[in-house]
C-alpha cells in the first residue's frame, strides 16, 4: 500500500471520482486495500469466512457513507476505521457467546514435517495465542501497525483516540508479547527468529 508521492495523489483523484458516484473509481479503491484489510480482519477474527465478511462490509459502509467523508485525503484512516469499530465489535460479540478461537498449535503442528519445523511452528502458535489474549484494542493496535505498516497518527484516527494512546497501546502489547517470549529466548530455543522480532519492533 504505497501512500507516497504520485501515489498518494493517484488515490485522492480516485477518492474524489468515488465521491461523485464513479463506481469504477471505488472498485479500485477495493482492489487497492482489500488484502490488507482483509489480512488485518482475518488476524483479528481467526476466521476466514468472518474476515470476508467484514471486509465486504467494510466497503459497503464506505461506499455508503464516501459523500459524506470531508476530507478526501483521510479516506484511508476513515476507512480503517470502520474496520477497526467492525472487528472490535465482532471480537466483543464472539467474547459475549463464549467461543474461542479454534486453530490453535494442534493446526500447526500437524503441517510439520521434521523436529525443526514443529519447534518454529509451536513458536509461531504461541506468538500467535499471546496476540490473540492481548485486549482487543492493544491487539488491533498492534497488527495495524505491523501488518498495514500505518503510521501512529492513521492508528490513532483509525482508533479513533489520540496518538499517545493508540503508542502506548502498541508498546503495551510489544512488552506483552516480549515478556511471552522472554522463557524461549533464555532457554536458546527461538534461536534465529528473536532478532527477527526485535528488528521488527524497532521499525
Amino acid at each position: 500500500m504505497d501512500h507516497d508521492g504520485s501515489g498518494a495523489g493517484e488515490e485522492l483523484l480516485l477518492v474524489r471520482r468515488a465521491q461523485t458516484g464513479d463506481r469504477a473509481a471505488f472498485a479500485e479503491l477495493i482492489l487497492r486495500y482489500r488484502p490488507a484489510l482483509r489480512r488485518l480482519l482475518y488476524r483479528m477474527t481467526r476466521s476466514v469466512d468472518d474476515a470476508d465478511d467484514l471486509s465486504q462490509e467494510t466497503f459497503l459502509r464506505a461506499y455508503q457513507g464516501l459523500r459524506e467523508l470531508e476530507r478526501a485525503e483521510a479516506f484511508r484512516s476513515w476507512l480503517f476505521r470502520i474496520a477497526s469499530n467492525l472487528a472490535l465489535n465482532h471480537v466483543a460479540k464472539r467474547r459475549t457467546a463464549g467461543q474461542r478461537d479454534t486453530d490453535g498449535v494442534e493446526e500447526l503442528s500437524a503441517a510439520a514435517n521434521q523436529a525443526d519445523d514443529l519447534e518454529r511452528l509451536q513458536i509461531h502458535a504461541l506468538v500467535r495465542n499471546g496476540v490473540d489474549r492481548l485486549p482487543p484494542r492493544q491487539r488491533l493496535t498492534l497488527l495495524m501497525r505491523i501488518e498495514t505498516d500505518l503510521p501512529f497518527k492513521e492508528i490513532a484516527a483509525a482508533m479513533g483516540c489520540a496518538e499517545g494512546t493508540a503508542k502506548a497501546n502498541y508498546f503495551h502489547a510489544v512488552r506483552a508479547l516480549s515478556q511471552l517470549l522472554a522463557p524461549l529466548a533464555r532457554e536458546g530455543v527461538a534461536g534465529g527468529d528473536t532478532g527477527d522480532a526485535r528488528s521488527a519492533e524497532g521499525n
